[in-house]
């Protein structure tokens, strides 16, 4: 493996993660108002309402940590 095949595969890696995170909003949009009815499992719930008290919903930032 080569410099070059270590650089293009980094940047692949990262236009994937790029992607992934684009995709992640476009869930949330169609989550968002559903999750009542979604029969999500209680273990995930308990994980997005961790991850969501670092939101201001004020500011529309999120905190630091």
């Amino acid at each position: 493996m080569t410099l070059d095949d270590i650089r293009d595969a980094v940047q692949a890696a990262e236009w994937t993660q790029q992607m992934v995170d684009k995709s992640v909003g476009k869930m949330a949009r169609l989550c968002a108002g559903r999750l009542r009815v979604s029969d999500a499992p209680a273990y995930t719930l308990r994980t997005l309402k961790r991850e969501l008290r670092g939101f201001n919903m004020t500011t529309g930032e999120w905190k630091e940590e």
